[in-house]
């Protein structure tokens, strides 16, 4: 998956809340993707809100264009100084499993 580069669905909208978090939706089917400052959660009640910290809200944003899993880690150790490097791509796997199988990201050649 590290080779692989990935987009936004197109049909996702991206609404900043405030300085802590976004929300990530589907207007058509309503999946709901919470972005915010309090770690990962999947709620098991409908499985349609995941809540991740801020700085998944930056990846978001850097997956408008085609990116691939190193470059979002350079983009992450480079920016982001309180991040562990050691886990940032496993994090970043895990976030982008997330959002494929929301259907909120898909994968491009």
């Amino acid at each position: 998956m590290i080779n692989t580069r990935f987009i936004q669905n197109e049909n996702i909208s991206l609404r900043e809340e405030d300085e802590d978090g976004a929300l990530l939706f589907e207007p058509d089917t309503g999946k709901i993707v919470v972005l915010n400052l309090t770690g990962v959660e999947l709620w098991p009640d409908t499985g349609k809100i995941v809540v991740l910290n801020l700085t998944g809200v930056e990846l978001w944003k850097r997956l408008k264009e085609p990116n691939d899993i190193k470059s979002l880690k350079s983009y992450i150790i480079e920016n982001f100084s309180e991040t562990d490097n050691h886990d940032v791509e496993k994090e970043i796997n895990e976030f982008i499993t997330q959002l494929k199988e929301l259907e909120f990201i898909k994968e491009i050649t």
